[in-house]
């Protein structure tokens, strides 16, 4: 395995009862790297990053980090910071209380912790919330502590789903930048999300899935190439996408 390849994903496949979601899904992600990871719902997106992060149990199919195949969560679980679509909190605890919690368990020094939460507190305006109980939380405020648990601690990998959900342009713009600052910390950065705009700005790389397989995995520049829609005044993200999701068979 080359040196920066962070994570392997081979031959990935998952199955409910006689539904099969994926159907052989590879690719790898790099250090310093933001790899979007897009198509539309139902195709198996969360399914992948949650057979990733071995939710189902052992994998099947290949989940290799740093060289070392994952057979179970306990694997990943100090490498990997997972954000997921929906914000995962404890009820009775604080904002605050939270944020400590998850700092607490991932063994973060009380130096890195005054140091982070400093970028968070400016990053994501918590300064208000942080003695409130999340269910009195707006839903994009239940987000933004979702995101402070998840940058919090030490990673060499991030993977969010639809981390955008809930933020409003200014939060937007600052979670992006947030991604920037991982990759060159050399970190990775996995991003699943709808909004391809905004994947389009800060992404180096994109793999599309349909119907439970990879469909595309390039950055847009040699997509430009490989994937063209035959309009070179305007080959988008958007629009490569769309056209190789109707070329798989989607609407």
């Amino acid at each position: 395995m080359s040196k920066d390849i962070l994570l392997r994903v081979r031959n990935l496949h998952k199955s409910f009862g006689e539904k099969n979601i994926l159907k052989g899904i590879n690719f790898d992600i790099k250090q310093g790297e933001i790899l979007g990871l897009l198509g539309p719902n139902g195709v198996g997106k969360s399914t992948t990053i949650r057979t990733i992060l071995g939710l189902y149990g052992e994998p099947e199919g290949e989940v290799i980090l740093k060289g070392n195949r994952v057979s179970s969560v306990q694997d990943i679980a100090v490498e990997i910071s997972y954000i997921p679509d929906t914000p995962v909190y404890y009820d009775n605890l604080t904002v605050l209380e939270n944020i400590k919690l998850t700092a607490m368990l991932n063994k973060i020094s009380k130096k890195d912790f005054i140091k982070r939460m400093e970028v968070i507190m400016e990053a994501f305006e918590l300064g208000d919330f942080l003695d409130v109980l999340p269910d009195k939380l707006s839903k994009g405020t239940k987000q933004k502590l979702s995101l402070a648990c998840g940058l919090i601690r030490d990673f060499s990998i991030m993977i969010t789903d639809e981390p955008f959900n809930g933020l409003d342009p200014k939060q937007i713009r600052i979670l992006k930048d947030i991604f920037i600052e991982q990759k060159k910390e050399g970190r990775a950065v996995i991003v699943s999300t709808h909004l391809l705009d905004i994947a389009e700005t800060f992404c180096d790389r994109y793999v599309i899935l349909y119907d439970g397989k990879v469909i595309v995995n390039q950055d847009l520049d040699n997509m430009d190439g490989r994937y063209s829609t035959g309009q070179n005044d305007n080959n988008s993200l958007e629009r490569i996408y769309l056209n190789q999701i109707k070329k798989a068979g989607g609407q």
